[in-house]
Parts: C-alpha cells; sequence; structure tokens
C-alpha cells in the first residue's frame, strides 16, 4: 500500500539580513504516481510588506551569481532496504557582471506575491524505489554579494533576497 504520512509545518530561517519574516520557502509535490512523487514546485513567498527584487536561483547546483534552490531527502528504510545516491555540480564562473547590472535581470515580487519553480525527478536526481520513509524539505541559499555591493544595492533602493531558509518537510511511505 503507498501512502502519504501527514508531517506538521516546519520553517527553518536563519537571518542576515533581512528579517527573517520577510520571505518564506514553500515545497510542494508536482505530481504524485503510486504515492510518490515524480517532482516538485518551488516557492518563495514575499511575506513583507514591500517589493522585493529576486534572482532566479538555480535547482540543485551552486550558483554565486543568482543563489540556489536544493532538494533534501532524509530516507529511514523498512527491513534491509538501502538506497543509495550521490551528485554534484561543477560550475565555471569568471568575473561577475556589476552588481547593479545583474539586478536588471532580477523579478520584481510584490508583497504577498510568491514565484515558483517546478524540477522533475530526474533533474532532482533523487530514487523512491526502496521500502520506507522518504522525508523532502528544500533549501534556499541567496546569491553571493560581497558588502560593497550590497550598500550599492540598498542605495539604489532595491531589496533583495539575503537569508537562507528551509521549508517544511513533506513525508511519503512506501510499502514493500
Amino acid at each position: 500500500m503507498w501512502g502519504r504520512l501527514q508531517v506538521p509545518l516546519l520553517l527553518a530561517l536563519s537571518a542576515v539580513g533581512l528579517a527573517a519574516d520577510s520571505f518564506e520557502l514553500q515545497l510542494r509535490p508536482d505530481s504524485i504516481t503510486d504515492g510518490m512523487p515524480q517532482g516538485f514546485i518551488f516557492s518563495l513567498l514575499n511575506t513583507s510588506s514591500h517589493d522585493v527584487w529576486v534572482p532566479t536561483p538555480a535547482i540543485e547546483c551552486e550558483d554565486s551569481f543568482d543563489g540556489a534552490m536544493w532538494l533534501r531527502l532524509d530516507f529511514t528504510a523498512f527491513g534491509d532496504a538501502e538506497i543509495g545516491g550521490g551528485r554534484g555540480c561543477a560550475i565555471d564562473t569568471m568575473a561577475e557582471p556589476p552588481i547593479l547590472d545583474r539586478a536588471k535581470t532580477w523579478i520584481l515580487l510584490h508583497a504577498g506575491q510568491r514565484l515558483s519553480w517546478s524540477a522533475s525527478r530526474d533533474r532532482l536526481r533523487y530514487d523512491t524505489g526502496q521500502p520506507g520513509i522518504y522525508e523532502f524539505w528544500a533549501e534556499y541559499s541567496p546569491p553571493a554579494i560581497d558588502p560593497a555591493d550590497r550598500e550599492k544595492l540598498r542605495a539604489a533602493g532595491i531589496d533583495f533576497p539575503q537569508v537562507k531558509l528551509a521549508s517544511g518537510h513533506i513525508a511519503f511511505r512506501k510499502e514493500l
């Protein structure tokens, strides 16, 4: 029998610049087949009372220009089941464009609005073939911006995500 566990929403935030309540990271399954997720939708919700400019983050690979979204998985096997895996990314970066030029490509997110990105299981590189409990959550790393460039953005009136976020956990159960 395939099923889904109900897990309370957990929100873990660590403030680096903006108040921790300026954004919320949400994760939800994109589609479910035989009780298991076939992909996920990552969403950044602007919970502040003002506009914020958001760079489009990379999904699953480090990107020092625009930040990154990561899918995390904690697997608890039933019986002798094991899950293997591993992933990695390699991105060569040259000199970063000037910060105000980078900001021109960012998306304006008004208070209460959200931006969402979807990714398939193949792109996210996770396997759900073994019996057990699969607990998923997302993590967001903001763009790497040095203090001098943060000051340029502040002087130009550009607010942007500056905190690491984690979504609530979603658990699925796969029986033998």
